[in-house]
């Protein structure tokens, strides 16, 4: 697709998979290894890529012109039914950057989370370790978020509790960590650090 606006060339490819290891009760016996992990136990992901050309736009600004960009976003869950891990894999590659903008190639383990479901008596939990996204009062107060997947994304990178009581009438949540975006700024394409701003609540 183009838009002239912008006065690029794009093309954006999505994937998804999915397997598990659940074995129907008339499957065949087979003498591979058994992974040790609870029954019912689903592996899933899913993979987007996009590749551009961005020509001149004519701004007045030859760092942002002339110069081709891939952004790849790879997302991997193994959901064990009480327990779950996901985890999300970055890159961004440039050929022909111009210089005057900080446009790195990178390879990066951005996302790692583990989630623990657990129901004490009558009330139900979820333990979160790793990174997090969070919003309190519609965004107003608080809004940690992806707003999609090759754009905007900000996270808390600690730990959030979420207690659910009076069959889940009420919900408490404590949380606390460091922010960590996405490094790669989306307009221009260029490489952030990390900001770990400091959050609590």
């Amino acid at each position: 697709m183009r838009s002239s606006a912008l006065a690029e060339w794009a093309f954006a490819l999505s994937v998804q998979f999915v397997g598990t290891n659940a074995q129907a009760d008339d499957a065949p016996a087979t003498d591979l290894p058994v992974v040790d992990e609870p029954a019912g136990a689903t592996f899933s992901g899913s993979t987007a890529t996009l590749l551009e050309w961005r020509n001149n736009n004519r701004n007045g600004d030859a760092t942002d012109d002339n110069y081709a960009d891939a952004l790849v976003r790879t997302n991997l869950l193994l959901d064990a039914v009480d327990n779950r891990i996901t985890v999300r894999i970055n890159g961004a590659g440039f050929a022909s950057r111009p210089t005057g903008v900080d446009r790195q190639n990178y390879l990066r383990l951005e996302r790692v989370t583990l989630e623990l479901f657990r129901n004490l008596g009558k009330i139900r939990t979820q333990l979160t370790v790793g990174d997090f996204y969070a919003q309190f009062g519609s965004g107003l107060a608080l809004s940690l978020r992806r707003v999609d997947e090759l754009g905007l994304d900000v996270a808390a990178r600690g730990g959030r509790l979420d207690a659910f009581l009076w069959d889940d009438h009420l919900q408490v949540i404590l949380l606390g960590g460091l922010t960590n975006s996405a490094n790669i700024e989306a307009t221009r394409l260029r490489f952030t650090e990390d900001p770990d701003d400091a959050l609590g609540g």
